[in-house]
């Protein structure tokens, strides 16, 4: 998996996570439809602020009713801005559970990767799911 995600041919890193992120999703078995920003050709207000861009890029989609983020967004996401528009945002945080990693210290937060080193497809997706919402 990892030799396909980074078997793309460019020197961009837009292009790059994109084939990284459809590859770790293909493994899982996720269903998903990522797109690239830069070609959905969408005009969007400017982003006054740091929480204005995913909000802007919902207005202009305009069928989200609600935005996930993870959680150190709620240092800088305003909800009510999202409110005012209609639109419910979470902020969303994962459970991080143990798992034998073969070293005598367990180092949490390392990668997907490292997750699907040491985890079945079947047992990582129980540890995406075992998240708290806000």
């Amino acid at each position: 998996m990892v030799e396909r995600a980074l078997a793309i041919n460019t020197e961009s890193i837009t292009y790059l996570n994109h084939n990284t992120m459809n590859c770790v999703c293909d493994y899982l078995g996720i269903k998903k439809n990522i797109e690239i920003f830069s070609q959905m050709n969408l005009e969007i207000e400017p982003a006054n602020e740091p929480d204005e861009w995913a909000l802007n890029i919902c207005k202009k989609l305009g069928n989200v009713e609600e935005y996930w983020n993870p959680i150190g967004g709620l240092s800088f996401f305003n909800p009510e801005k999202y409110e005012k528009s209609g639109i419910k945002i979470h902020f969303h945080s994962v459970k991080i559970k143990r798992y034998p990693q073969r070293r005598p210290v367990f180092e949490e937060k390392l990668s997907i990767i490292d997750v699907m080193m040491f985890n079945s497809p079947t047992e990582i997706n129980r540890m995406l799911d075992d998240y708290s919402l806000f």
